[in-house]
């Protein structure tokens, strides 16, 4: 009888080891730019604002968007993110003012009460709809860290978005290597809880 229990827990560990490697697999592929065309349309999304500015990993992300914008400059933009209890401001009021006083003068949205992946889609997809007219479907440039973007394409694909991405980098080994371990239990949740 042990020997049989040591024989179905051995073969659950490796069921999960499997299935870890093959969402791991799907994260590392996903993690890269996939602009194919022009967009009018852009969403950032939020990360962590500190007290000085946006954390590393959000300014990442409006570097990456601003290097997209200065060939695109017409580009509609929304700036995605609520305010956490450890934070200054909005998300969004501190990524609107990086991108202005970086010198982007076009025009930015923002939805300021979102608190994760599956509300900065849905509500940015709302205020494109309700402020510019812009459904989502035409094309949206998403901007998020490299290990992020699994998830958002399937999140960006179950609200109806005709999705490109852009890949901002992360820098600190330490925080790349946690989140890409961390993010195939994120894209399990999200495709059996974010709807």
């Amino acid at each position: 009888m042990r020997r049989k229990v040591t024989r179905v827990l051995i073969a659950l560990v490796a069921l999960g080891l499997a299935g870890f490697l093959i969402l791991e697999g799907v994260v590392l592929l996903c993690a890269h730019d996939t602009i194919k065309g022009d967009c009018g349309a852009m969403v950032i999304l939020g990360a962590q604002l500190k007290e000085d500015g946006p954390s590393l990993f959000l300014q990442r992300r409006l570097e990456r968007a601003l290097e997209y914008l200065a060939d695109h400059p017409d580009t509609l933009v929304v700036v995605s993110g609520g305010q956490g209890p450890d934070e200054p401001d909005t998300e969004a009021n501190g990524m609107e003012r990086f991108l202005r006083e970086k010198g982007f003068g076009g025009v930015i949205l923002k939805e300021d009460q979102s608190h994760n992946t599956r509300a900065n889609l849905k509500n940015s997809k709302a205020v494109l709809l309700a402020q510019a007219r812009y459904d989502v479907s035409q094309g949206v440039v998403l901007v998020s860290n490299d290990f992020h973007l699994a998830r958002v394409r399937l999140l960006a694909d179950r609200f109806g978005y005709r999705a490109e991405t852009l890949a901002a980098p992360s820098d600190h080994w330490g925080f790349k290597l946690y989140n890409f371990l961390r993010e195939p239990v994120g894209l399990v949740k999200s495709a059996l809880l974010d709807w």
